[in-house]
């Protein structure tokens, strides 16, 4: 029988790898999503309803889901 090797929280090795790297992928779909809207000229990002203040917060609502 194997045992699962546990983190200090009390997880297994395993589940924190997999937990990493969903949050490595949010990360990069993050940068993705900013780079993206930094492409567009200011008229484009007013049809869009936003404005370059916007964009990071935009781009954290998109990846995680929080509206700020």
């Amino acid at each position: 029988m194997t045992t699962a090797t546990m983190t200090a929280s009390g997880r297994s090795l395993f589940d924190t790898v997999a937990r990493l790297r969903v949050q490595y992928a949010k990360w990069v779909q993050y940068r993705e999503t900013v780079a993206e809207l930094r492409r567009h000229n200011e008229h484009e990002l007013e049809d869009l309803g936003m404005n370059r203040a916007d964009i990071t917060r935009v781009a954290r609502a998109a990846t995680y889901g929080e509206m700020a």
